[in-house]
């Protein structure tokens, strides 16, 4: 079963991703935790290593208001929502997410790092928080993307794993998804 959604748009689910960053420092990283009921307080699930714990889909669900897991609607992967299925649906059915040139990206909108091997379903997924105004001087798309995201690096760095990504963080191979807005429903 899953949780209904919130029907958040960009805007909230780039204020609900500000403020994790900000107010939700005991959120630890473990893959496959959080991101089910969008109604909760923070984007955590009980894990099997941490009493409150996230991955970066889990995070970037429950800042879209969606539940991670979408099997009436969301037909890859079983219906779980992971960064490959995330650009498989962009590409093909387009059921939940739109593929967006770089240079649009708003906030809300997911910024995708796809697995580097075939079939592991482990890639990198942030929030845009903000998007900055272009300066000259920007060498690539991502220097204007305020990322937000839950990660394993900045949980054995900090001690907390909802952080802002490092400008440039994403590489060219990055894709940005826009949920579309039937799915948020």
């Amino acid at each position: 079963m899953s949780y209904p959604s919130l029907g958040f748009d960009g805007e909230e689910t780039a204020g609900r991703a500000n403020a994790a960053v900000r107010y939700h420092r005991k959120v630890r990283y473990e893959l496959g935790e959080g991101g089910r009921n969008p109604a909760n307080p923070n984007c955590a699930t009980s894990g099997r290593r941490h009493s409150i714990a996230s991955d970066c889909i889990g995070f970037a669900a429950w800042c879209s208001g969606i539940d991670r897991y979408q099997p009436a609607r969301f037909r890859t992967y079983g219906g779980w929502i992971n960064t490959d299925s995330a650009i498989i649906d962009a590409r093909g059915p387009g059921d939940a997410f739109t593929e967006v040139p770089r240079w649009d990206a708003v906030p809300g909108d997911w910024v995708v790092y796809p697995s580097r091997f075939r079939g592991l379903q482990k890639g990198h997924v942030g929030v845009v928080a903000r998007v900055l105004e272009a300066v000259p001087r920007q060498r690539v798309w991502t220097d204007r993307l305020v990322i937000a995201h839950c990660s394993a690096g900045a949980d054995r760095k900090f001690g907390y794993s909802i952080s802002y990504l490092e400008v440039g963080s994403f590489t060219s191979r990055a894709t940005v998804l826009r949920l579309k807005e039937e799915f948020r429903r």
